[in-house]
């Protein structure tokens, strides 16, 4: 129930929290700027994606969890198949790309042991096809990392992915001058025109 409010009032307090940072820059600079861009967490990209539609502005979708768990989402109602006839969680799925070294048992518990009363997994179904609709995907990993054909489905299904690195993991590196302030990713993105202005939401589930 607390997850379904939470995800029900989004659009809302997303759409409201967007129009206090435009107030906020207007006073701040004295000019109006319009939002050229919407950025969100893959969970919660089925609504805000609408949102973005609705004003007519591209929307990039973050992935914070495992590449893996991504393609699972997609073949969701496969992968129950698949389980409903497996002989054991041991079983590896060989006929997914990117999952054949997997056993059913690592995958996430809501993908195959899922129960109607599991008010996540509609919300699931509605982010794996809504996420084809996002101009980009942003994934917490290294291209590198992952199998091939995984990376190939991925792409198959989205207009383009973006593997940005592991965003959790620690990094230190010196500074060489290219970059010298926390708001030099903005400035690059405003020198590059990508967009004027960006609004980054991260919700925690």
């Amino acid at each position: 129930m607390e997850v379904r409010h939470f995800l029900d009032q989004l659009p809302y307090n997303f759409e409201r929290r967007i129009e206090e940072v435009l107030a906020d820059t207007e006073r701040t600079t004295g000019n109006r700027r319009g939002v050229t861009c919407i950025m969100t967490d893959a969970v919660i990209c089925s609504p805000l994606g609408k949102m973005a539609e609705d004003m007519n502005v591209p929307w990039i979708a973050f992935m914070a969890a495992p590449p893996n768990d991504l393609v699972c989402y997609f073949e969701m109602d496969k992968i129950q198949k698949l389980f409903a006839n497996a002989k054991s969680e041991n079983d590896h799925i060989d006929v997914i790309p990117g999952l054949s070294s997997l056993p059913f048992k690592d995958l996430p518990h809501e993908i195959h042991l899922s129960k109607p009363s599991n008010e996540l997994v509609p919300y699931l179904h509605r982010m794996a096809q809504k996420l084809p609709q996002a101009k980009a995907l942003l994934l917490n990993t290294y291209e590198e990392l992952n199998p091939i054909p995984l990376t190939n489905y991925l792409k198959s299904k989205v207009e383009n992915l973006l593997c940005m690195g592991c965003l959790t993991l620690s990094i230190t590196q010196e500074n060489d001058g290219s970059s010298t302030s926390a708001g030099c990713l903005f400035s690059w993105l405003v020198d590059k025109k990508l967009l004027l202005l960006s609004i980054y939401l991260l919700e925690q589930l």
